[in-house]
Protein backbone atom coordinates (compact mmCIF):
# COMPACT_ATOMS: atom_id res chain seq x y z
CA UNK A 1 0.00 0.00 0.00
CA UNK A 2 1.40 3.57 -1.10
CA UNK A 3 2.22 6.01 1.94
CA UNK A 4 -0.17 8.31 0.07
CA UNK A 5 -3.17 6.14 -0.28
CA UNK A 6 -5.58 4.19 1.44
CA UNK A 7 -8.42 1.96 0.90
CA UNK A 8 -11.02 4.48 0.51
CA UNK A 9 -9.27 6.08 -2.48
CA UNK A 10 -9.36 2.78 -4.27
CA UNK A 11 -12.86 2.46 -3.29
CA UNK A 12 -13.71 5.67 -5.25
CA UNK A 13 -11.63 4.98 -7.95
CA UNK A 14 -13.68 1.69 -8.36
CA UNK A 15 -16.79 3.33 -8.30
CA UNK A 16 -15.70 5.88 -10.49
CA UNK A 17 -14.78 3.15 -13.56
CA UNK A 18 -17.87 1.35 -12.57
CA UNK A 19 -20.23 4.80 -13.73
CA UNK A 20 -17.75 5.13 -16.71
CA UNK A 21 -18.35 1.57 -17.73
CA UNK A 22 -22.43 1.72 -17.90
CA UNK A 23 -21.63 5.02 -19.88
CA UNK A 24 -19.10 2.91 -21.89
CA UNK A 25 -22.25 0.03 -22.35
CA UNK A 26 -24.64 2.87 -23.23
CA UNK A 27 -22.44 4.46 -25.92
CA UNK A 28 -21.54 0.92 -27.48
CA UNK A 29 -25.46 -0.02 -27.51
CA UNK A 30 -26.52 3.18 -29.28
CA UNK A 31 -24.54 5.56 -30.36
CA UNK A 32 -22.19 6.08 -34.15
CA UNK A 33 -18.26 5.10 -33.66
CA UNK A 34 -17.76 8.60 -35.08
CA UNK A 35 -20.46 10.10 -31.83
CA UNK A 36 -18.30 8.08 -29.30
CA UNK A 37 -15.29 9.42 -30.75
CA UNK A 38 -17.12 13.32 -30.59
CA UNK A 39 -17.21 12.53 -27.04
CA UNK A 40 -13.47 11.00 -26.18
CA UNK A 41 -12.23 14.56 -27.69
CA UNK A 42 -14.67 16.98 -25.72
CA UNK A 43 -14.62 14.61 -22.34
CA UNK A 44 -11.45 12.83 -21.08
CA UNK A 45 -11.66 9.70 -19.65
CA UNK A 46 -10.89 8.52 -16.29
CA UNK A 47 -7.71 6.10 -16.73
CA UNK A 48 -8.28 2.58 -16.07
CA UNK A 49 -4.99 1.44 -14.81
CA UNK A 50 -2.86 1.25 -11.86
CA UNK A 51 -3.89 4.04 -9.31
CA UNK A 52 -0.77 4.17 -8.09
CA UNK A 53 0.47 5.21 -11.80
CA UNK A 54 -1.93 8.01 -12.73
CA UNK A 55 -3.09 9.50 -9.74
CA UNK A 56 -1.94 13.10 -9.07
CA UNK A 57 -0.06 12.39 -5.37
CA UNK A 58 -0.12 15.98 -4.07
CA UNK A 59 -3.11 16.56 -4.57
CA UNK A 60 -5.67 12.91 -3.92
CA UNK A 61 -8.89 14.90 -3.35
CA UNK A 62 -8.97 17.06 -6.40
CA UNK A 63 -8.15 14.49 -8.84
CA UNK A 64 -10.76 11.86 -7.58
CA UNK A 65 -13.29 15.52 -7.37
CA UNK A 66 -12.19 15.81 -10.91
CA UNK A 67 -12.94 12.49 -11.95
CA UNK A 68 -16.35 11.96 -10.43
CA UNK A 69 -17.54 15.34 -12.63
CA UNK A 70 -15.96 13.54 -15.52
CA UNK A 71 -17.71 10.77 -15.36
CA UNK A 72 -21.30 12.03 -13.86
CA UNK A 73 -21.19 14.86 -16.65
CA UNK A 74 -20.32 12.26 -19.82
CA UNK A 75 -22.79 9.93 -18.80
CA UNK A 76 -25.24 13.29 -18.33
CA UNK A 77 -24.63 14.21 -22.01
CA UNK A 78 -24.78 10.47 -23.65
CA UNK A 79 -28.03 9.54 -22.28
CA UNK A 80 -29.39 12.98 -23.69
CA UNK A 81 -27.96 12.09 -27.34
CA UNK A 82 -29.49 9.02 -26.73
CA UNK A 83 -32.75 10.18 -25.77
CA UNK A 84 -32.64 12.62 -29.20
CA UNK A 85 -31.97 9.93 -31.62
CA UNK A 86 -35.33 8.76 -30.56
CA UNK A 87 -34.59 5.82 -28.23
CA UNK A 88 -36.78 5.25 -25.31
CA UNK A 89 -35.47 5.08 -21.93
CA UNK A 90 -36.81 1.50 -21.32
CA UNK A 91 -34.14 0.57 -23.56
CA UNK A 92 -31.78 2.43 -21.95
CA UNK A 93 -32.78 0.97 -18.61
CA UNK A 94 -32.57 -2.82 -20.01
CA UNK A 95 -28.74 -2.06 -21.09
CA UNK A 96 -28.48 -0.79 -17.53
CA UNK A 97 -29.83 -3.72 -15.69
CA UNK A 98 -27.63 -6.23 -18.02
CA UNK A 99 -24.68 -4.37 -16.86
CA UNK A 100 -25.62 -4.92 -13.31
CA UNK A 101 -26.49 -8.38 -13.69
CA UNK A 102 -23.07 -9.16 -15.44
CA UNK A 103 -21.26 -8.74 -11.91
CA UNK A 104 -20.03 -11.18 -10.15
CA UNK A 105 -22.23 -13.28 -7.20
CA UNK A 106 -20.85 -13.04 -3.55
CA UNK A 107 -21.62 -15.62 -1.61
CA UNK A 108 -22.26 -13.50 1.78
CA UNK A 109 -25.09 -11.34 0.41
CA UNK A 110 -27.79 -12.79 2.60
CA UNK A 111 -29.41 -9.99 3.97
CA UNK A 112 -30.64 -6.61 3.76
CA UNK A 113 -28.00 -4.42 4.95
CA UNK A 114 -25.95 -6.30 2.81
CA UNK A 115 -27.34 -5.35 -0.42
CA UNK A 116 -27.42 -2.16 0.52
CA UNK A 117 -23.31 -2.40 1.85
CA UNK A 118 -22.94 -3.99 -1.73
CA UNK A 119 -24.75 -0.92 -3.19
CA UNK A 120 -22.60 1.51 -1.59
CA UNK A 121 -19.63 -0.36 -3.08
CA UNK A 122 -20.97 0.01 -6.41
CA UNK A 123 -23.29 3.53 -6.52
CA UNK A 124 -21.27 6.66 -7.59
CA UNK A 125 -22.41 9.19 -5.39
CA UNK A 126 -19.60 11.70 -5.33
CA UNK A 127 -16.91 11.99 -3.03
CA UNK A 128 -17.87 11.01 0.55
CA UNK A 129 -17.66 14.51 1.99
CA UNK A 130 -20.00 15.65 -0.64
CA UNK A 131 -22.99 13.19 0.03
CA UNK A 132 -24.98 11.86 3.03
CA UNK A 133 -26.91 8.87 3.21
CA UNK A 134 -28.48 7.60 6.16
CA UNK A 135 -30.75 4.51 6.70
CA UNK A 136 -33.70 5.63 7.92
CA UNK A 137 -35.79 2.55 8.35
CA UNK A 138 -35.10 -1.14 8.85
CA UNK A 139 -36.88 -4.25 9.63
CA UNK A 140 -36.93 -7.93 7.67
CA UNK A 141 -39.00 -6.81 4.87
CA UNK A 142 -37.56 -3.88 3.49
CA UNK A 143 -34.35 -1.45 4.08
CA UNK A 144 -35.18 2.88 3.37
CA UNK A 145 -32.56 4.81 3.13
CA UNK A 146 -32.20 8.85 1.91
CA UNK A 147 -29.69 10.44 -0.25
CA UNK A 148 -29.54 13.81 1.57
CA UNK A 149 -27.26 15.80 -1.05
CA UNK A 150 -27.88 14.53 -4.79
CA UNK A 151 -25.15 15.52 -6.85
CA UNK A 152 -26.61 13.78 -10.03
CA UNK A 153 -28.96 16.64 -10.04
CA UNK A 154 -26.58 19.46 -11.50
CA UNK A 155 -25.19 16.96 -13.90
CA UNK A 156 -28.46 16.55 -15.45
CA UNK A 157 -29.60 20.06 -15.16
CA UNK A 158 -26.86 20.77 -16.94
CA UNK A 159 -27.95 19.17 -20.03
CA UNK A 160 -31.30 20.04 -20.18
CA UNK A 161 -32.58 16.80 -18.52
CA UNK A 162 -34.61 16.03 -15.65
CA UNK A 163 -33.00 14.20 -12.45
CA UNK A 164 -35.73 11.62 -12.33
CA UNK A 165 -34.25 10.29 -15.61
CA UNK A 166 -31.20 9.56 -13.57
CA UNK A 167 -32.81 7.93 -11.33
CA UNK A 168 -34.98 5.58 -13.63
CA UNK A 169 -31.53 3.90 -15.00
CA UNK A 170 -29.55 3.96 -11.48
CA UNK A 171 -32.57 1.82 -10.31
CA UNK A 172 -32.50 -0.53 -13.12
CA UNK A 173 -28.77 -1.00 -12.56
CA UNK A 174 -29.33 -1.76 -8.99
CA UNK A 175 -31.84 -3.93 -9.95
CA UNK A 176 -29.51 -5.88 -12.47
CA UNK A 177 -27.02 -6.31 -9.39
CA UNK A 178 -29.20 -7.58 -6.88
CA UNK A 179 -31.48 -9.75 -9.26
CA UNK A 180 -29.28 -12.99 -8.34
CA UNK A 181 -30.09 -12.31 -4.50
CA UNK A 182 -33.82 -11.59 -4.85
CA UNK A 183 -33.69 -8.25 -3.36
CA UNK A 184 -34.85 -5.58 -5.24
CA UNK A 185 -33.76 -1.60 -5.24
CA UNK A 186 -37.08 0.91 -5.89
CA UNK A 187 -37.53 5.01 -6.08
CA UNK A 188 -39.32 6.67 -3.48
CA UNK A 189 -40.16 10.60 -3.02
CA UNK A 190 -37.91 12.71 -1.28
CA UNK A 191 -34.32 11.16 -2.39
CA UNK A 192 -35.90 8.07 -0.16
CA UNK A 193 -34.56 4.55 -1.63
CA UNK A 194 -36.24 1.44 -0.41
CA UNK A 195 -34.55 -2.20 -0.73
CA UNK A 196 -37.04 -4.79 -0.31
CA UNK A 197 -37.17 -9.21 -0.63
CA UNK A 198 -38.60 -10.51 -3.73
Amino acid sequence: MSAFLGPIHFWMYDKILIKQRLTSKLEESFLQKSEIQEYDGIFTKVLDDDLEKIIDKDNIHAWLSSSVSKVEIRFAYVVKKILQKGISIEKIKSVAFSYGESFNKYENIQTLRDAYNLLMDILLDGLPCDVSISIVEENEDYLEFVLHNDIHKEFFKEVGLENKIYHEIRQAFANGVLKKYSFEYKNLENNKKMIKRI
